[in-house]
């Protein structure tokens, strides 16, 4: 489980030993679910609600491996499962939602998308999102394909084909656009578009076209080249969607990197032990990223958030990352002490 390897529960475990108290794992890993559990039952649905009102989203999913207990022909076995994300990058918000087969679109249609403020997102090409598009089309929802993972699909072709090598640098030439957009002075949405539409459209007009030639040849190329060809072309307006709204993004390298820890734990914890444990797990790793993205110590976040809940505070979005004002330090009222401090 999360809690058995996590360092957090190594710190708190020899805190206590020092302290003369001796507790069974089990119990301390149970009495943090049941921490985990309190801050998702409050404070999801407010992280849900403030992205549900951006105008953009970056959306992915990652792979999670979860013991079903509720499996009664064999309780001990472990499953592929997924968590789904959002990340607004307006709101400097994260969150990461798990249920049972969440491969399946429905979780993210139902609790991000739907009826929401949200008009365009950027992710892979996995079949939910454009059935996403499909489902909420009274909402004409715009939709980017991640051009960083096509990236991906092009570098294995070049890995076996070195004619692939001028496709990489081209779309290489279109992050490094993007990158030097950000040191022009005029940084308005309207001279966004102006500036991909002067330079990035060229190039992409001259990646489609050369994808093209590489499909009207067949045979010539290999298996691994035509899987790259085929991911780019089957889907090319979404990759295009980026040159016509400068609000939008050409990849969700940002969402990406928040997946980052469950990555590493698929090779340190390995497993969750329960559909329980992986909601806890998703939430917290989502409230995690959602305190980087505003610059919060967590450890001072969550230690602070726990002591207004049990002095009785209405949890409301003050106790979101991006409205977060610390209140309580080392047990003490922040606000009382520097009011006390300022009329010394």
């Amino acid at each position: 489980m999360y809690d058995m390897a996590c360092p957090a529960y190594r710190e708190v475990k020899n805190r206590l030993s020092e302290m003369g108290l001796k507790t069974h794992r089990q119990n301390l890993a149970n009495y943090a679910d049941k921490g985990y559990e309190m801050l998702r039952e409050r404070l999801e649905p407010l992280i849900q609600e403030a992205i549900q009102q951006s105008k953009f989203t970056n959306n992915d999913a990652t792979r999670l491996l979860v013991r079903s207990m509720e499996t009664p022909d064999d309780p001990l076995k472990y499953t592929i499962e997924y968590v789904q994300a959002a990340l607004s990058l307006e709101k400097k918000l994260c969150v990461m939602l798990y249920d049972e087969g969440t491969r399946d679109h429905m979780l993210q249609e139902e609790k991000i998308f739907k009826d929401s403020s949200i008009v365009g997102f950027v992710a892979d090409r996995a079949p939910q999102y454009p059935a996403i598009v499909k489902d909420l089309e009274g909402q004409e929802l715009l939709r980017q394909v991640c051009w960083f993972h096509a990236r991906h699909y092009l570098v294995d072709a070049y890995l076996v084909d070195s004619r692939m090598e001028m496709l990489l640098i081209l779309i290489n030439a279109l992050f490094y656009i993007e990158r030097v957009f950000l040191q022009e002075d005029d940084q308005s949405p309207e001279h966004r578009l102006e500036f991909r539409k002067e330079w990035s459209e060229p190039i992409v007009d001259r990646i489609m076209e050369m994808l093209k030639k590489m499909r009207a040849a067949g045979d010539e190329y290999g298996q691994m080249v035509h899987r790259a060809v085929d991911y780019i072309l089957d889907d090319e307006d979404a990759f295009r969607t980026f040159l016509s709204d400068d609000r939008i993004d050409m990849h969700n390298i940002a969402i990406e990197r928040c997946f980052r820890h469950i990555a590493m734990g698929r090779r340190n914890w390995l497993q969750t032990g329960s559909h329980f444990s992986a909601q806890n797990l998703a939430f917290m790793f989502g409230l995690l990223e959602s305190c980087k993205l505003n610059k919060v110590n967590f450890g001072e976040y969550i230690e602070d958030i726990l002591t207004r809940i049990l002095c009785g505070e209405e949890v409301d979005a003050s106790f979101l990352p991006c409205d977060y004002v610390r209140h309580f330090e080392d047990g003490t009222d922040a606000e009382v002490t520097k009011t006390s401090q300022a009329v010394a």
